[in-house]
This record gives structure tokens, C-alpha cells and sequence, in this order.
């Protein structure tokens, strides 16, 4: 893991029991917003350019709550790779995925149940918080199941 990421999960870590959420979005300034803007609402924010470091990250936050992940993005894999990744790696950790563009592969009926909602940008911040709160404590509520 980069020393940037390693740094940001210690600083995440040390925050308290506000919900975790990973932002992956390649366009610094809509991370840098939304992440800011989640910051500012209470919710502890990691934030990843694409997939790749997305994955470094949740590999080293076990008490991740939420992804939330631009579909177009560079590297390996996009955000719906990422989703799939995350469903067969972290199954507890839920996904939102968010994209500006409409993509008829998402709304096929073939994929459909496999992935997670699309958010569409631009969004209302405030609809995004109370989902993204609704993700986390889900996620919460059922880790205390099998605990």
C-alpha cells in the first residue's frame, strides 16, 4: 500500500464510529467535493483516483462501510469491475455506484440484481447522504448479526 493510502486509513481509523465511506472518483475536483462535503456532514471519508487504489484501501479498512464509486474511471478496472470485485471480496461492504453518463449495459435486464444502484450526476447531496447513512447502517446492523 502507498504511503498516502496507508496514512489516510490511520487518520480514518483514529476518527471515531462515524461511517466509513470510500469516494473512488478519478476527477480530483468532484472527489475533493464530494469527500469534503461528507467530511463536513460527520462521515469518515477515504478517497481513491481509480479501482486500484480503491482496492488497496478497502483491503487495509476492515470497518468500511460504504463504497461509493464513479463507473468510468482509469486503470485495471471501472467502477462496475470494482463492484464485482468488492462483491466477491468484501461482501459485507455495500456499493453505490454514481456516473454522469447512461449506460444501457447497467440498465439491461441481464445484469440486472448483479450490480448496485447507479446514482446520477450531478446529484443532491443531501439524497446522497441519507443513502449513503442507509448503506452504512445496514452494513452495521448486520455485522452485529454475526458477531
Amino acid at each position: 500500500m502507498t504511503t498516502e493510502a496507508n496514512a489516510s486509513v490511520t487518520e480514518v481509523s483514529a476518527q471515531g464510529s462515524a461511517p466509513v465511506v470510500l469516494v473512488a472518483e478519478d476527477e480530483i475536483i468532484v472527489r475533493m467535493d464530494v469527500a469534503n462535503a461528507l467530511r463536513e456532514r460527520g462521515f469518515r471519508v477515504l478517497e481513491a483516483y481509480n479501482a486500484d487504489e480503491a482496492i488497496e484501501l478497502v483491503s487495509a479498512t476492515p470497518d468500511l462501510d460504504v463504497v461509493f464509486s464513479d463507473i468510468h474511471m482509469p486503470g485495471s478496472m471501472n467502477g462496475t469491475e470494482l463492484a464485482v470485485w468488492l462483491r466477491s471480496h468484501r461482501p459485507d461492504v455495500p456499493v453505490l455506484l454514481t456516473s454522469g453518463v447512461f449506460n444501457y449495459w447497467l440498465s439491461s435486464s441481464e445484469h440486472s440484481g448483479k450490480l448496485p444502484h447507479v446514482f446520477q450526476k450531478p446529484y443532491d447531496m443531501d439524497l446522497l447522504v441519507d443513502v449513503l447513512n442507509a448503506l452504512a447502517e445496514r452494513r452495521r446492523a448486520a455485522m452485529k448479526g454475526h458477531i
